[in-house]
């Protein structure tokens, strides 16, 4: 037996040793990178006209975020689609819940909820940071309540509670990213 575990063991540093070498490879010759000697550049402009010059590149300016109203009830929402689903077929897509009288975080552990107390609504930055500083894993819900939340895969939203809605809350969702 222990001979077949010195082969298998001599098999798998071979291999990694060959992982190793091909993804070195790639970073120091560049193999799968893009030649920016091939790239064609653009031609001087005719002497007496105005030059070819480039505006300044900005950054890619981010999508709109997803905006709309929704119920918070104990059937679940999923943030990762736009718009977001309520009663997502599998429970295993909730992302949150409302449990009278608390917005839950799916999930056992999950803190990816944070109540916002400013006087202005927050933007996306400034809900990725209250994440990080102060994230709970369920909170009390009241009308005027703003939340900044975290889906399971990671897609922010910033809920605005409405009021009470038959066996729910209504919420205002803003949803950001992709």
């Amino acid at each position: 037996m222990s001979e077949n575990f010195g082969r298998l063991a001599i098999f798998l540093a071979v291999i990694g040793t060959a992982a190793a070498v091909v993804s070195a490879s790639t970073d120091v010759f560049g193999l799968l990178k893009d030649d920016p000697a091939t790239q064609e550049s653009p031609a001087p402009a005719p002497v007496g006209q105005p030059g070819n010059s480039t505006a300044p590149t900005s950054p890619v300016a981010k999508a709109e975020p997803w905006r709309g109203s929704l119920v918070l009830d104990g059937t679940g929402l999923d943030l990762d689609t736009t718009p977001p689903i309520r009663d997502p077929k599998s429970s295993a897509d909730w992302d949150f819940y409302y449990g009278s009288p608390l917005l839950i975080t799916f999930g056992a552990g999950r803190k990816n909820l944070a109540r916002w107390t400013g006087k202005h609504t927050p933007s996306e930055k400034e809900c990725v940071d209250l994440l990080a500083a102060e994230s709970v894993g369920n909170a009390p819900i009241a009308q005027g309540h703003l939340y900044c939340a975290r889906s399971r895969l990671g897609r922010l939203a910033l809920l605005k509670i409405t009021g009470r809605k038959g066996d729910g809350q209504g919420a205002d969702i803003t949803l950001w990213g992709p």
